[in-house]
């Protein structure tokens, strides 16, 4: 069975992402994941496994915690160079 669903990724990094998601899958299911980052449309895929969920109203929204398990090497780069962008704009002055 397959869904669909448009949501958003509030955090990201190269092993994995919080989804928020108003009805969450439960711990261990596995999902694919079909993604782009902002003014880069080109998507990316990954199979993840869901390793933890929030309820609604703990402290954020109701989402996942996945873990990426099947990324093509283009892709894993893809978000290794959005990650590491992502860090430099945040800390503009770490490793001067």
């Amino acid at each position: 069975m397959s869904s669909f669903f448009l949501t958003w990724i509030h955090t990201i990094a190269v092993r994995g992402a919080f989804i928020e998601l108003t009805s969450p899958p439960g711990i261990g299911e596995e999902m694919t994941v079909d993604f782009s980052f902002p003014r880069k449309p080109e998507a990316i895929t990954a199979k993840a496994v869901v390793r933890w969920t929030r309820k609604s109203g703990n402290g954020g929204p109701a989402g996942v915690g996945v873990q990426f398990m099947e990324i093509s090497d283009r892709d894993m780069s893809k978000i290794m160079s959005y990650v590491q962008d992502k860090e430099r704009m945040l800390n503009p002055h770490r490793g001067t």
